[in-house]
């Protein structure tokens, strides 16, 4: 009994705990997987999807260099070895970066903020939002936060919707984006 527990394990990890293990949601990782190929996990029999260490060691190097502000679409054809060079220089960057502070939130950076985040929900890119909202919040502090990025990106997200323009699963994806951050 045994030998087919471990048999099992050596074939791979389920989309739940690949979620977990990334911080990557399950939608996230099925629209990584079709859209732009980042891994091909096995399947089983049945159609579930089985991911590697390898898979789950790259997914996370996606993550990470979204996180810096990459686009999924730029770094999911890099080899894995490239993914993490480019990861620890963008690392390494971060930490010689100045720190942010509250005379940066002008008009011209809160557009482009905007814009970017408008990119990242309709890429449906979580991990990239995530990011950028992060890297707001440490900007304008949580108050100005809230009514200069949080409260606009809401409205302009349901006018898109409304418009038409942003089918509701993106919104929905956003959204829970969003309270996660503003959480």
């Amino acid at each position: 009994m045994t030998s087919n527990r471990s048999a099992h394990r050596t074939q791979g990890h389920p989309i739940k705990v690949v979620a977990k293990r990334t911080g990557l949601s399950p939608e996230v990782l099925r629209v990584w997987e079709k859209r732009y190929g980042v891994v091909q996990p096995t399947r089983t029999p049945t159609g579930r999807r089985l991911y590697s260490e390898a898979d789950i060691e790259r997914l996370r190097l996606v993550r990470q260099a979204t996180l810096a502000g990459r686009r999924v679409g730029e770094v999911a054809s890099l080899s894995t070895d490239s993914l993490a060079a480019l990861v620890r220089e963008d690392e390494r960057e971060a930490s010689r970066a100045p720190a942010g502070n509250g005379e940066e939130a002008g008009s011209a950076a809160q557009e482009s903020l905007m814009v970017e985040a408008m990119s990242a929900v309709r890429d449906l890119d979580s991990p990239r939002l995530e990011a950028i909202l992060t890297r707001a919040l440490l900007i304008y502090g949580s108050e100005e936060f809230i009514e200069r990025v949080a409260a606009p990106l809401l409205e302009a997200i349901g006018a898109e919707w409304e418009a038409g323009r942003l089918e509701p699963y993106l919104e929905h994806a956003a959204t829970a984006v969003i309270r996660q951050v503003v959480g």
